[in-house]
């Protein structure tokens, strides 16, 4: 069984983000806009990012969540060594171990170098995260199987001659049908 839903924001979000969520299809009009906005400039931090997803799909192997990482140097200095670490994980006991775990082991997860960010420079890159169906954690209600997935980003480098880290922990679910505060599971 497979699902690919559109993502619920259509503007991102900065750090710290609510949960994300996906959508189920709706009729064509205008998008509804985010609940939080924050602007780079309202920002404290030299650099902000966020990942908004854009589907979510499970397969017989995996579930994958793909969506866009959007990184924002808001600082008149360059950013050297940028990496990006992913990774993803059920909502479950422990979750809460596990995504320390996971933000403070250098080696955990998928990890990509991004190279340097100029001053003021403004990137997005889709990234696809997948978790394997024998790690996913599902519980059952009304008769279904309902997952709730984790999507882990750790962001790390240097602007001038300090470290810089942004950790990301972002819960993925569909909107309710009044697009209340309280977020379902994907099924």
């Amino acid at each position: 069984t497979s699902a690919a839903e559109p993502a619920a924001f259509p503007e991102p979000v900065p750090q710290p983000s609510p949960p994300a969520r996906l959508d189920t299809p709706r009729p064509a009009g205008p998008p509804a806009a985010p609940r939080t906005t924050l602007r780079p400039e309202e920002s404290s931090a030299p650099v902000v990012a966020q990942f908004t997803p854009t589907s979510a799909q499970l397969s017989i192997a995996s579930l994958s969540i793909t969506g866009i990482l959007e990184i924002n140097n808001l600082t008149p200095m360059p950013v050297s060594g940028l990496i990006l670490r992913s990774h993803m994980i059920s909502a479950q006991d422990g979750q809460r171990e596990a995504v320390a775990a996971f933000h403070s082991d250098g080696g955990a997860g998928s990890i990509q170098p991004l190279g340097d960010l100029s001053a003021r420079e403004r990137i997005e890159a889709t990234i696809e995260i997948r978790l394997p169906r024998n790690e996913l954690s599902s519980f059952r209600w009304t008769e279904r199987e309902f997952v709730a997935p984790i999507v882990l980003i750790h962001l790390s480098g240097s602007a001038d001659s300090k470290p810089l880290e942004i950790q990301i922990t972002q819960l993925i679910g569909r909107e309710g049908a009044n697009r209340s505060d309280r977020m379902q599971p994907l099924p």
